[in-house]
C-alpha cells in the first residue's frame, strides 16, 4: 500500500512537471515554425500561450485517462531514454563540428598551405592518424564523426536486441551478430577518437568525449530494449505522427533556414529580457489580443 501511494505521488509529480514544461516546448517550436502558429500566440493579459496550455493539457489528460499507470510509466521511460540518447549523440556531434568549411580534396593533391589548414580543423582527422584517409576516403570535416555516432547507436541496438530476444535455436547466428555488432561499435568509437575535437573554452564541457556519451547511449539502449514491445509500437506511432507534421508543415516553415539557431535565439532573448522585460518565448512574439 505504501509503495503504491509513493508510486502514484511520484507519477503525479512527474506529470505535473511535464505539464509545466510541455507548453514551453510547444511554444518554442511554434515560434520557430516547426508547429502551427496558433501555438505561438501569447495572451496579452496573462502573458501565457493559453491555446498551447489548453490543447496540450487536454491531450495529456486524455492520454492519462485511456492508459493505465504501467503503460504510462513505460511510455514516459522510453521517451526519456530516447531524449537522453539524442542529447548524448548531440554532444559528440557538436564537439567535432568545425567552425568553418574546408574543401574535401585529398591531402596529396593540395599545396602545403592548404595541408596545414586541413590538418588542424575541428572534425578532421588528427595528423598522426591521417593515413586512415586512404581507407575511409576524404570527407568534409565533422561528417565522419557524425556518421560514426549513428553507426555506433545502430550497432548497440543490434547487440542488445540479440541479447534480449536472441533465439536459442539459432545460437550460431546470435553469436555472429553479437561479435559483428560489438566490433562495429568499437571501430566506430575508435574512428571518432581519431578526429580532432573542438578546443573552445566553455563554462562546462563534458569530459572524456566520446567515451562518456557512448556509454550513455549504450546504457539507454540497453534499458529501452527491455521495455514491452507494445511500448515500442506506441512510440513509433507518435514518432510517425511527428514526422508527418514535420515533413508536411515544419520543414517548409522553420526559421532555421534564415541562419538563426535555436541556441542563438535563446541568447538573444535572454539579452533582450534584461532590457525589454519580455516574459515569454525564445523569440519576440506579437501578443494575441484576441486570445482569452
Amino acid at each position: 500500500m505504501v509503495i503504491s501511494v509513493g508510486a502514484l505521488a511520484g507519477m503525479t509529480t512527474t506529470l505535473m512537471g511535464a505539464l509545466f514544461a510541455l507548453p514551453r516546448l510547444v511554444y518554442a517550436m511554434a515560434q520557430d515554425g516547426l508547429l502551427f502558429k496558433c501555438f505561438a500566440r501569447v495572451n496579452q493579459r496573462t502573458q501565457l500561450p493559453l491555446v498551447t496550455v489548453g490543447v496540450w493539457g487536454f491531450l495529456s489528460a486524455v492520454v492519462a485517462l485511456i492508459f493505465d499507470i504501467e503503460k504510462l510509466v513505460e511510455f514516459m521511460s522510453i521517451g526519456t531514454l530516447m531524449a537522453y540518447s539524442i542529447v548524448s549523440a548531440a554532444v559528440v556531434i557538436l564537439r567535432y563540428r568545425p567552425k568553418h568549411k574546408i574543401d574535401t580534396i585529398p591531402l596529396t593533391e593540395i599545396n602545403s598551405e592548404q595541408v596545414q589548414e586541413r590538418l588542424y580543423v575541428t572534425g578532421s582527422l588528427h595528423p598522426k592518424f591521417i593515413g586512415i584517409e586512404q581507407l575511409i576516403g576524404c570527407h568534409p570535416a565533422g561528417k565522419v564523426p557524425s556518421a560514426c555516432v549513428l553507426i555506433y547507436a545502430v550497432s548497440c541496438s543490434v547487440f542488445f536486441s540479440v541479447l534480449q530476444w536472441g533465439n536459442e535455436n539459432a545460437a550460431g547466428w546470435s553469436v555472429a551478430l553479437l561479435l559483428i555488432s560489438s566490433l562495429t561499435a568499437v571501430s566506430a568509437l575508435l574512428l571518432i577518437t581519431a578526429h580532432q575535437q573542438s578546443t573552445e573554452t566553455l563554462l562546462f564541457r563534458v569530459p572524456l568525449v566520446p567515451l562518456i556519451p557512448a556509454l550513455s547511449i549504450s546504457a539507454n539502449i540497453a534499458l529501452m530494449v527491455n521495455l514491452n514491445p507494445m511500448t515500442w509500437v506506441r512510440f513509433l506511432v507518435w514518432v510517425t505522427i511527428g514526422l508527418f507534421i514535420y515533413f508536411g508543415y515544419g520543414i517548409r516553415h522553420s526559421k532555421e533556414s534564415a541562419g538563426i539557431t535555436s541556441f542563438s535565439g535563446l541568447l538573444a532573448k535572454s539579452n533582450s529580457n534584461a532590457e525589454m522585460k519580455t516574459n515569454w518565448g525564445t523569440n519576440d512574439a506579437p501578443a494575441d489580443t484576441n486570445s482569452t
